[in-house]
């Protein structure tokens, strides 16, 4: 089921151009570079970005510690991975020897 889909289910009432602003506000999208990735995926990314940077207090903005976490976990998707917890641990696991605070 699609993102879309998911969010028309819960909130019928909303506007399909509503949705876009939803798929924007996803925190990996600007660390992406144009690659396709299928909406649900980028989901699952952003949160696990989300989770790894907050859980260090990190800002999800343009910053060195927060472009190499955001690049493992794309690395990780195109490797196959595609859930949040497994993205995040696995994220927090292949960069402990970059990242002196995980």
């Amino acid at each position: 089921m699609h993102r879309e889909q998911v969010l028309a289910a819960i909130c019928p009432r909303t506007k399909s151009h509503q949705f876009r602003y939803v798929q924007k506000a996803m925190p990996i999208r600007p660390f992406l570079a144009g690659q396709p990735f299928e909406p649900e995926l980028i989901g699952q990314m952003s949160l696990a970005l989300e989770t790894v940077c907050g859980k260090f207090g990190m800002k999800l903005t343009d910053e060195p510690a927060t472009r190499v976490v955001a690049q493992k976990i794309i690395e990780l998707a195109q490797r196959g991975v595609r859930d949040a917890p497994t993205l995040t641990e696995m994220s927090l696991k292949e960069l402990k020897h970059y990242l002196p605070f995980a």
